[in-house]
């Protein structure tokens, strides 16, 4: 799994919008009713990783091996993208 440094920001943004404490809360990749919830949440499970700054939890369920996170604009969208590494 990786984060770019511009996803990670805008998180961490959001998260301070929010209040959020980010010692406290950490992004939280978790199944949820058979599918992949992405969250915040304040308790520790999964593997934990540190993207530039971000805490993130994941469930140990969830295969995040070739995952990218990144912040973008695509079709005159801009927010958050999930994809695969090119082998």
């Amino acid at each position: 799994m990786k984060i770019t440094e511009p996803a990670a920001t805008a998180i961490l943004n959001e998260m301070s919008k929010a209040g959020l404490d980010i010692k406290r809360y950490a992004v939280s990749f978790e199944f949820v009713n058979n599918g992949v919830g992405f969250s915040f949440r304040d308790d520790k499970f999964g593997k934990e990783y540190n993207f530039h700054g971000l805490r993130v939890c994941v469930d140990g369920r969830i295969n995040t091996d070739d995952m990218i996170v990144d912040f973008t604009e695509v079709n005159g969208k801009v927010g958050l993208i999930f994809t695969g590494e090119e082998k």
